[in-house]
């Protein structure tokens, strides 16, 4: 037993740190997401999961505009990203860049699915569509009251298509 090194549980938590990082500081994980959450802060928090382990996983709020595809419950993924620990309680967790949807296959079941749902809240029903009008009665500009723009765009919309300007 006095061969044995003897470490604090910082230093045995920083070495496990050091080599999970270096070790898996770039991989891809396929599986199903599950308890996903989305926090106050941006970030995402969810497991990845298959038929015999939970991974928990993190993108973080920089990374959640850059995704290819925004996480769902349920939906099977391919995600890019690096494992780590959160030394104070000793926990690893794999921090998400990017998704995928696994295969082509997943990725037209879950429009299928949209598709389904939009359809029952009578999105694509042709009775309740509106004509939509050959010109605008009322023109949005997003933009400072006081410049050159606006004064250009009034002048363009009053030659072209007269309507109301909301400002």
């Amino acid at each position: 037993m006095s061969n044995i090194p003897e470490y604090s549980v910082s230093e045995l938590s920083h070495s496990i740190k050091t080599s999970l990082e270096s070790k898996f500081n770039r991989v891809k994980v396929k599986g199903e997401i599950s308890g996903f959450t989305k926090a106050n802060s941006g970030h995402l928090y969810f497991n990845l999961k298959d038929e015999g382990a939970l991974l928990s996983s993190i993108i973080w709020r920089s990374r959640v505009t850059l995704l290819d595809v925004m996480p769902e419950e349920g939906i099977e993924v391919i995600a890019l990203g690096r494992v780590s620990t959160y030394m104070p309680r000793s926990n690893y967790n794999f921090i998400i860049d990017n998704i995928k949807v696994a295969g082509e296959g997943a990725l037209l079941k879950i429009i299928e699915e949209k598709k389904k749902k939009l359809k029952l809240l009578g999105y694509f029903d042709v009775s309740i569509k509106k004509e939509i009008p050959f010109l605008p009665k009322t023109i949005g500009i997003i933009t400072s009251p006081t410049g050159a723009v606006i004064e250009d765009m009034k002048k363009k919309i009053k030659e072209r298509y007269p309507s109301y300007i909301l400002l």
